[in-house]
Formats: structure tokens, sequence, C-alpha cells
């Protein structure tokens, strides 16, 4: 079947630029887009390679939903012998205020973006295990950021703006990243968190890359891996070890 990759939150932003850029690589041959709503999916196209990529209905914090996607995907791989060769946990949200103040960070804001974050990221990588088990890399890579690292986020806190709920999940991320790295070294699963970098989305109007960049940096990180980079934070940008 070649080399097969799932990236959640693929309708926008760094999850559909990174369909796009794992499409058009010549050693991807199937590209799955997972999706809260197919019908909100972008026009592909115009998108070279487009028949390497199939959306497939995933809402990340949704038990049977991920299920279900699970299903849909084993079926296009072969049921008996095909898997997965890659996770990119994109998917990811910043419920509430863009600025907040820790104390005025509303506690149903909080509680959403952790469960999507969070839960939703741990419930697609456990769900999605048995066929990552029978792919040929068994890579998992999750979208975090530098404001997860507790020793970045203290050296940035003075110029980027308060976000409590979000650097709380992305620092909850790379904790469960690192679970599932320590766990699953024994099966020579490659698990780590990446930094996309100050990217320009909805969610970042303001960034500084564009989000075909970030894609390709990832993208470029992701198939290089190797089992060093299992459990080991890393910026796409300049490929450099993030500290906790």
């Amino acid at each position: 079947m070649g080399f097969s990759v799932l990236v959640t939150g693929s309708n926008r932003g760094i999850g559909f630029g990174l369909i796009r850029e794992l499409a058009s690589r010549s050693d991807v041959t199937n590209v799955f887009a997972g999706v809260r709503n197919p019908e909100s999916f972008p026009d592909i196209t115009e998108v070279p390679n487009k028949e390497k990529i199939q959306v497939v209905q995933l809402e990340i914090s949704d038990k049977e939903s991920v299920s279900s996607a699970a299903h849909t995907i084993q079926k296009a791989l072969g049921d008996n012998d095909g898997g997965l060769d890659m996770l990119i946990n994109s998917a990811g949200i910043i419920s509430g205020p863009e600025y907040t103040q820790v104390e005025e960070c509303d506690s149903e804001d909080f509680i959403k973006t952790l469960n999507v974050n969070v839960v939703g990221t741990h419930l697609v990588t456990t769900t999605f295990l048995p066929l990552l088990r029978r792919g040929s890399t068994k890579k998992v890579i999750n979208i975090s950021s530098k404001l997860g690292s507790i020793s970045e986020l203290t050296r940035l806190h003075d110029v980027m703006r308060p976000l409590p709920h979000y650097t709380t999940s992305k620092a909850a991320v790379n904790s469960i990243t690192q679970s599932y790295a320590l766990t699953y070294a024994k099966e020579d699963f490659i698990i780590f968190p990446v930094c996309p970098g100050y990217v320009k989305t909805d969610m970042a109007p303001s960034g500084v890359l564009t989000v075909e960049q970030s894609a390709s940096n990832i993208a470029n990180l992701a198939m290089k891996a190797t089992k060093e980079y299992n459990g080991v934070f890393y910026d796409s940008v300049d490929g450099k070890i993030i500290n906790w």
C-alpha cells in the first residue's frame, strides 16, 4: 500500500497545509485527512496529487467518531495486512477570548481547550495504536508549542499574549506525548512533540511563518525522524531540541 499518514484537524491551517505537503511527496501514497465536518473541507481540485487524499470524518473529542474513523481507515488500508505508518495530531483549539489574564480565564473555556487538545490527542492516539503497530514506521507526531515548555513560557511570558488555558493544554500534550514515548519505545514506536513555529493562521493572525513553510518543516522532520527522536521535543523551524 505504500506509506500512509493520518493528519487530524485537516480542514484548515497547519493541518490542511500538512495534507497538501504530504500528498506532494513521492514516498507518500495515502493521506487521510481527519476533519470534524467533511462538508467544510476546502476544495482540493487544484491540489497536486489530490487522488492520494481521502477525507475522513473525525471529531477527536468524540469516542464514537474516532472509532468510526479508525474503522474507515482500516478498511481503506486493508483489513488484514495494511497498517498506518504515521499519525500527526494537528487538531487543536483556543476556546474563549484571545487575550485573557490567568484570573479571568473562564473554567468552561479551560475545560473545552483541555478536552480537545489533550484528551482528544490521547483518544486518537490510543485508538489508532493497533493500526500503527502494523505500519512500517510507527510514528506519532503531536503538534505542540514552545508555550507548552515551562522554561520557554517563562522566557516568553512578557512578550507573548497570556493564554493560560492554551499553554496549560500544550504542556499537558507534551506530558502525554512523553508517556506514550516511554511506554511504546520497546515496540520501536517513534513518538514526539513538535513546535510548528509562529504560523499565520486563524488562531494566530499575526504569525510570521506561512502555513506552507511550517507544513514543509514539520513534514521534513517527521519523515526523517529515527528512534533517537522518540520522546524529544523539537522545534520544526530550526530542528533544535526544546527544553521541557
